[in-house]
């Protein structure tokens, strides 16, 4: 029987990674109660969670979503479908719209709808390498270097997601699209596993 449900996934790669669940929640910096009800089904990871799992687990996040309904080679998300995930678990937190869910897929595709005083969350890195498109409004992508890039609608950023980011949205929101590729070596570099990715 296939996994149907993150909680399950969650607990088949924690089995597969040989962690207790003690072991992944201390990596993870998150309660062992709190992990245990998402493994039951009882509680939802946010955004920020969910790839530090997966990061924690050596898998990407979309490893740890349950698969889309497909017509073989081809997936398909309706314009109200996707999975919606809080990016953090803090109030006023923007939602992402997973587009492309579950294992084996090498390019993980997130739209982000932000309202106005909506938050996107603090620093994040993860593995891979990121492409972020303004579709509407603006945000300014800020790197930990000191490096920030400001973008308006048809503007993008690409770079490795190991690299420390965080994206701050315009006054008036903004309307995002993220694609992040796995499994293959960065144009910039190769990018190293780290914390978490929005």
């Amino acid at each position: 029987m296939s996994a149907t449900t993150i909680g399950e996934l969650v607990r088949e790669a924690r089995s597969r990674a040989g962690l207790s669940m003690r072991a992944l929640a201390a990596l993870v910096e998150v309660s062992q109660p709190f992990l245990s009800q998402v493994e039951n089904g009882r509680a939802n990871p946010s955004l920020a969670t969910l790839y530090r799992l997966a990061d924690a687990l050596g898998v990407p996040a979309s490893a740890l979503l349950p698969e889309a309904v497909s017509a073989g080679d081809v997936l398909q998300v309706g314009a109200d479908g996707g999975r919606m995930i809080p990016v953090s678990a803090e109030p006023g937190s923007a939602s992402g719209r997973m587009l492309t869910i579950g294992a084996g897929h090498p390019l993980e595709v997130v739209e982000y709808r932000v309202a106005p005083g909506e938050s996107l969350g603090g620093w994040f890195s993860g593995p891979g390498e990121q492409t972020l498109f303004v579709i509407e409004g603006s945000v300014t992508v800020e790197l930990d270097d000191g490096r920030s890039f400001s973008l308006k609608p048809g503007g993008a950023v690409t770079h490795p997601s190991s690299v420390p980011h965080r994206w701050v949205p315009g006054p008036l929101g903004c309307r995002l699209l993220l694609s992040v590729a796995h499994g293959q070596t960065a144009a910039h570099g190769s990018p190293q596993s780290s914390r978490d990715q929005p």
